[in-house]
């Protein structure tokens, strides 16, 4: 069924229409749910951290106020597929993904102290390899991202005393005298 949002063209030069497509070949081959799927490709497509799925993406591009967040393509960024590191050491200062996250979350009334912290957490997370923390701190699940965001804006302790946490043991690497934190939102 058409859509008159399948001209609308994402800032990869990917129109709606094929990025729908996309996300429904990805949906069957994975077997993960078409809305999660949409919100990979969606994600694929804009790089914009810090921002919803599709849903919210698609919203954007309709208002015409669609930010570009990566002037230059980073390589593939949801969990599973690795970024490509020539394509990072490319970027301008202050372009990287994190440092777009940091303006996102400044946007959204984070704090700038919880910005900043939540910037270098996404920044060691990719310099040292915290797998095992995609979920809560990547950039390589889209969700992550957001749910940053919405923990610093409705659990700010929690989040700082976890980020300061993760920061001084290096992603759970090294011992620190710093008292553990869970993930926010587990006590």
């Amino acid at each position: 069924m058409k859509s008159s949002d399948d001209s609308l063209v994402f800032p990869s030069g990917r129109s709606v229409a094929r990025a729908r497509q996309d996300a429904k070949a990805l949906a069957k081959a994975q077997g993960i749910p078409l809305n999660e799927a949409l919100d990979r490709v969606a994600f694929e497509n804009t790089r914009l951290l810090g921002y919803g799925g599709w849903t919210e993406l698609l919203t954007l591009l309709r208002s015409g106020n669609m930010p570009n967040a990566f002037p230059v393509p980073i390589g593939r960024a949801p969990k599973g597929a690795e970024l490509d590191i020539y394509s990072m050491a490319s970027l301008a200062p202050r372009q990287y993904p994190w440092d777009h996250w940091e303006r996102a979350a400044l946007e959204h009334g984070v704090s700038e102290e919880l910005a900043s912290l939540g910037r270098a957490i996404m920044r060691e997370h990719y310099n040292h390899a915290w797998d095992r923390f995609d979920e809560e701190v990547s950039m390589r699940d889209p969700r992550a991202p957001r749910r940053m965001i919405d923990q610093a804006l409705t659990q700010p302790e929690a989040c700082r005393a976890r980020w300061i946490w993760l920061l001084a043991t290096d992603g759970d690497r090294v011992d620190t005298d710093e008292p553990w934190a869970p993930p926010v939102g587990e006590t």
